[in-house]
């Protein structure tokens, strides 16, 4: 299960995210990342991320 690392974090602030397996993998593991829509709270918008990380990704 993911885990935000340092609880909620504040509107400009860095968001850390953690997973991790619940045992060592015998095998290369691949996965996916999905972004779902905001379901409370304010949604992020480009302006939150730094310029040169929408460049890259």
């Amino acid at each position: 299960m993911p885990v935000v690392l340092g609880g909620t974090v504040a509107e400009g602030k860095p968001l850390v995210w953690r997973i991790t397996l619940s045992s060592p993998a015998d095998e290369t593991l691949y996965g996916d990342l999905r972004i779902l829509p905001v379901r409370r709270g304010t949604e992020l918008s480009t302006k939150d991320v730094a310029p040169a990380w929408l460049k890259e990704n």
